[in-house]
């Protein structure tokens, strides 16, 4: 089928879900760009509701919709389009709980996020736990997580000790206090990262079961989110 108008029902229906997380929630969708994140998407088994590729990438897929170079580039989320997009379906909640899980708890910058979500991928952690986080689905941190998205389990609660039932829970923070390098992580164990800027919220902090922080030189006083979650993320899986 061709599209040749930006006014399309469809087309305009991808453009409010990529902006928009509120109805990103409401239909349960979410928005890919680029022939590497949809390609991805499918080899890992998320079959795309609908797919927009211009002519020139259609033979890669079975009935898409063809839009026209000027679509592509109305609906582009980036600077120099691939002329290809999905729209798929949001996975259900559902945690491996196989013994390791990382909490995103209040970050907000999209390139952190999918980092952690890339390291946590590449080391074998496949749960992660969002809790009043930047949309995981939105289309700067799917791409900021380069595929690893389709590898792990993702749930967004405000609950996240309900889903860790039998997990021994640690705080990473600034402060006094244990350094990760010295801990014996349990069998089943989460590590909770903060926000940027304001660390954990102080309501999921005081229920961790132990605070751990990363011990550093004096000429450094805090490492980026990112940097921090792989240090950490490496010394639970040096314990597995």
């Amino acid at each position: 089928m061709y599209i040749i108008s930006a006014d399309n029902l469809k087309i305009k229906e991808y453009i409010k879900l990529a902006k928009h997380k509120k109805y990103r929630d409401e239909l349960g969708l979410f928005v890919l760009e680029g022939e590497r994140l949809v390609f991805d998407a499918i080899e890992s088994g998320i079959v795309p509701e609908r797919v927009f590729c211009t002519e020139k990438s259609s033979a890669h897929f079975e009935e898409p919709f063809i839009i026209t170079d000027s679509i592509a580039e109305r609906i582009s989320q980036t600077k120099s389009t691939q002329g290809i997009f999905a729209v798929c379906k949001k996975p259900d909640c559902k945690l491996a709980l196989d013994g390791k899980a990382i909490v995103l708890a209040g970050l907000q910058d999209p390139g952190n996020i999918g980092m952690i979500i890339r390291t946590a991928a590449a080391l074998g952690i496949s749960d992660i736990i969002s809790v009043n986080t930047a949309d995981i689905f939105s289309p700067k941190c799917t791409r900021a997580a380069m595929g690893s998205l389709f590898h792990v389990n993702i749930c967004e609660t405000d609950t996240p000790f309900e889903l860790l039932s039998g997990y021994t829970t640690y705080a990473a923070v600034l402060g006094d206090v244990t350094d990760v390098r010295k801990v014996k992580f349990a069998p089943k164990s989460a590590i909770i990262i903060g926000n940027e800027a304001n660390g954990i919220p102080d309501e999921i902090a005081n229920r961790a079961d132990m605070s751990i922080t990363i011990n550093m030189s004096g000429a450094v006083e805090s490492l980026n989110a990112a940097a921090a979650a792989s240090i950490l993320i490496w010394e639970l899986r040096r314990e597995a």
